[in-house]
Parts: structure tokens; sequence; C-alpha cells
């Protein structure tokens, strides 16, 4: 008898529990437009969102990754055309990594970032070969950001105040 009135009590906790994550979801949906806010994360600690590719159209942007390679920080994954790439190239304007002073872990986390493009100079180097210098007006995160740390990704929606130094 003692049995199933425990195994009531689990149930009941665990149906309190469900209902309590219902209504924080309802409760995210209506304030946000969608659940982006993970369960015990103060919106204070959100630096930037990231940005989904598919909410990108009408822009002019181009999509890249940190590169470690001497004369080039920047590598395109996607061009100003819309077509992969894999060439290295030069940012000129707002830089992300500049800008958010991040840490060692987001440092060399695989991050894509959306750099909105203003201009473009072609460069003939024979120092660090031909390249493209793009000259952008801001820049924005990709879905989903890696924060560096292993084996899972907490918070994929966003840049967190715990990934600058």
């Amino acid at each position: 008898m003692k049995k199933f009135v425990l195994v009531k009590i689990v149930i009941a906790l665990l149906g309190a529990i469900a209902a309590a994550c219902v209504i924080f979801s309802a409760v995210s949906i209506v304030r946000y437009g969608v659940v982006n806010i993970p369960f015990g994360v103060s919106e204070s600690e959100i630096v930037k969102t990231a940005v989904n590719e598919g909410d990108l159209s009408g822009k002019k942007y181009i999509i890249c990754e940190r590169e470690a390679t001497t004369g080039f920080s920047w590598r395109l994954i996607r061009d100003e055309n819309g077509q992969p790439s894999r060439k290295c190239c030069i940012i000129t304007g707002e830089d992300p990594y500049e800008e958010l002073n991040v840490n060692g872990n987001f440092w060399f986390a695989d991050n894509r970032f959306v750099f909105y493009v203003v201009d473009q100079k072609w460069h003939e180097d024979e120092s660090i070969g031909d390249h493209t210098e793009y000259i952008v007006s801001g820049w924005d995160i990709l879905y989903p950001v890696d924060h560096g740390l292993v084996p899972f990704n907490p918070i994929p929606r966003h840049i967190m105040k715990w990934d600058q130094k």
C-alpha cells in the first residue's frame, strides 16, 4: 500500500513539473515569439542572438568562418552571390571577435558569421596572394552558436556573456 501511495506522489510531482515547463514555454512564446531563452538564463546574460540564413533574404551578405592563417582572419563559406566558397578574405569594418573580446573556448569554436557587405575590393598581392577585401557595415552570428564546450551545446541560440573574457 505504501508503494502505491509513493508512486502516486511521484506521478503527481512529475505532472506538476511538466505543467510548469508548459507554462514557462507558453510565457516565452508570448513574450519572445519563440522559446529562445533557455530555462535559468537571464536576458542580461545574452550578448547577441543568432540568425538563421533563411531570414536574410533581400540583404547583401557573405558568410565566413574564422581562419588562422598568415595574412587572413576569415575564410568565405558563402560569397555575396550565395555560392559556396573556401577562399580566404579580409573583412574591413566591424569585427565580431574584437567587438566581443571573446575567451579562448569561443575563439576556437566552429562558428559562422554573417557580414553585411557595403563594398568589396580585389587585391593582387604577391606576399599573401590575390584576395577580396569586404567592407562591411555589421555582422551577426549564424545559428547554431558553438561555445567551444564539449560534449554538448547548452545554448545554441545566443552568444553569452560567459563567451567573453
